[in-house]
């Protein structure tokens, strides 16, 4: 009689874990890991070299880029060893509109980021940054996905006139 009473619990907790769920309606909102440093500037980028130099937990390297792009399928020269993406923004418009956008870390997630941006060797933009992240459910604890994000930060860029 014990195991029919085990059993019958068994059953009984599973029903209304399956009903707890089926009671869950759960969106499809996405979300990935990391950080990301957004550029702002008053006005158009000149036209020049520009140098992104990114010091991570220590490791430091760097990307450099020429404004206006030769094309959208010419990316940044990247050196050393890099967990971070420098944003290219407006390449299919006219070259006037050609900026960075700013830089994005995923999946790393430095604790302590450190950005210098030069213009033809002249520095336009520094910053440093220490991202606190948090757990993040866009569908409810119930839902997937689970991420680990900070909350974005604005480097603002300034050209000389």
């Amino acid at each position: 009689m014990s195991r029919f009473r085990s059993a019958a619990r068994t059953n009984l907790t599973l029903g209304l874990a399956v009903l707890a769920l089926e009671a869950c309606i759960c969106t499809a909102i996405g979300c990935s890991d990391g950080f990301e440093i957004d550029f702002a500037s008053k006005g158009s980028w000149p036209s020049a070299t520009y140098e992104v130099v990114i010091t991570t937990d220590g490791s430091t390297s760097s990307a450099t880029v020429v404004l206006p792009f030769e094309s959208c399928a010419v990316g940044p020269a990247y050196s050393g060893t890099h967990d971070w993406t420098l944003i290219q923004s407006g390449c299919a418009l006219s070259p006037s509109e050609h900026s960075l956008g700013g830089i994005t870390f995923a999946p790393a997630m430095p604790a302590h980021v450190e950005v210098v941006v030069t213009m033809d060797g002249q520095e336009v933009a520094a910053g440093s940054y220490a991202p606190i992240y948090q757990h993040v459910q866009p569908n409810g604890p119930m839902c997937g996905p689970t991420c680990l994000v900070a909350p974005s930060e604005t480097l603002e860029v300034s050209f000389s006139d």
